[in-house]
């Protein structure tokens, strides 16, 4: 992200605080132990998280058959 931007200044917290509201709210359960780390260290955190729960995340539904009773 600061690639992006350049060498133009910012606030840090605001930069944060933005990056969190953008990631998915599972992510910003798990990096609010970390609120005090550099936003790059978040970034690199959120990373791995969304890689190692990214195959966990592809769930299909599965539609059950219904059963059909014979009467006899």
């Amino acid at each position: 992200m600061r690639e992006v931007i350049g060498q133009k200044t910012f606030d840090d917290g605001l930069f944060k605080q933005h990056f969190l509201s953008k990631i998915p709210q599972q992510v910003q359960a798990l990096l609010v132990s970390f609120q005090n780390n550099a936003v790059d260290e978040l970034a690199a955190s959120a990373d791995r998280i969304l890689e190692l729960t990214k195959s966990n995340a592809e769930v299909f539904p599965v539609k059950e058959k219904p059963q059909t009773t014979r009467m006899t």
